[in-house]
């Protein structure tokens, strides 16, 4: 972005709205239409940043950007089916002020990363961006949103796509973005606003809404099939700790999912590491609640190890089956369970072991809340 942050206008073009724009924006992750554009990274960050996605860590901007590139090493990301569907509904919401597109995805299935995938592909049709916490003030989010969709002045104001995921705060939010168009005496000619709402549940298939499932279509098979040989071709045995894309390549195959968490299987009740508790914890939390994680600072001061000690190490034999990942450059580390599905896996066999659920959530409230 050599020119700055730049915001797409409803004529097509861009608009370049100085630095400070994000100082404006704090609750919201701003996709600029010129993401990236004229910066180059190190070779070893966009490997890394490649391997953590096929690991299982959530996407971030930057694999989208690397996915586009001719030089990308894998080729583009798979999209879904409900892609185009998803494109189609965001694109045709085309009434003044404020509309709702939704989809509902199981847990595990890919759903954030479409939900990223359409904001990433049409950052330069509207102003995309992502609502970073579903705990905020949403008189300031409407706020936000209504100065992203002003940003530039009159003659340069541009739908925002905003993707939120968190279904209980969206008519809270859609009411306090009404009173702050109405706040500001915006008589809009077009949409000030198109929310996304990816929310992780089960819907019934002809709603209207696109439903992304654990299961794959031939076509995404066959779309899988190739990327596998590719990330072979590409990564060869790293390809074996790819958890999050081998269980969709696998059409989310649970005995693919058990022979990558036969390491539960020796655990015993009595007199467990403080490593094996906290893969526990994880893996319960995640179970519950999918896409939950926890700092990696809390997880170094649980085993009682220095913030500069890596976890990978601190954590074998499970480190295979926990993700590390950051959403951006200003965030802490975070860790989860690979998958929702192995999360859910790890903590049956641990309760096969005789390691209830309740008696790890009694040690987790014990032990690793105790100073909240």
């Amino acid at each position: 972005m050599a020119n700055g942050p730049g915001l797409s206008t409803a004529t097509g073009g861009e608009i370049y709205v100085g630095k400070n724009i994000r100082d404006s924006l704090p609750q919201l992750d701003v996709l600029y239409a010129n993401q990236f554009e004229g910066e180059s990274f190190d070779p070893k960050l966009t490997e890394q940043t490649e391997v953590n996605f096929y690991r299982g860590a959530p996407p971030i901007w930057l694999n989208f950007h690397i996915s586009e590139q001719a030089g990308g090493t894998v080729g583009p990301l798979i999209k879904r089916d409900g892609y185009e569907t998803l494109v189609q509904q965001i694109q045709q919401r085309g009434r003044p002020g404020i509309s709702t597109v939704k989809l509902f995805h199981q847990p595990g299935s890919g759903g954030t990363t479409l939900a990223m995938q359409v904001l990433w592909d049409l950052r330069k049709t509207f102003r995309c961006a992502v609502l970073k916490s579903s705990t905020s003030d949403m008189t300031k989010v409407a706020q936000e949103v209504v100065h992203l969709f002003t940003a530039g002045g009159r003659g340069h104001q541009n739908t925002v796509l905003l993707l939120l995921d968190d279904e209980m705060i969206l008519e809270n939010l859609h009411e306090r973005i009404m009173e702050e168009i109405a706040a500001q005496k915006i008589v809009p000619c077009m949409p000030v606003l198109v929310l996304l709402c990816c929310f992780r549940k089960d819907a019934d298939l002809q709603s209207g809404h696109v439903v992304l499932e654990k299961a794959l279509s031939d076509t995404e098979k066959k779309k899988f099939n190739e990327k596998k040989t590719e990330l072979g071709r590409r990564y060869t045995n790293q390809c074996e700790l790819f958890h999050g894309f081998n269980i969709m390549q696998t059409n989310f195959s649970q005995a693919y999912v058990t022979q990558a968490c036969t390491v539960f299987s020796n655990v015993r009740r009595a007199g467990r590491p403080l490593k094996t508790q906290l893969a526990a914890f994880l893996a319960l939390l995640n179970d519950y609640v999918p896409g939950s994680y926890v700092l990696e600072s809390q997880c170094l001061d649980f085993l009682k190890k220095n913030k500069n000690d890596p976890l990978k190490d601190s954590m074998k034999p499970f480190s295979h089956l926990i993700v590390t990942f950051t959403q951006d450059s200003s965030s802490e580390k975070r860790v989860r369970m690979a998958h929702p599905m192995i999360a859910q896996t790890c903590t049956d066999l641990m309760a096969e072991a005789g390691v209830t659920r309740s008696d790890t959530a009694r040690n987790l409230l014990n032990r690793f809340c105790r100073d909240e």
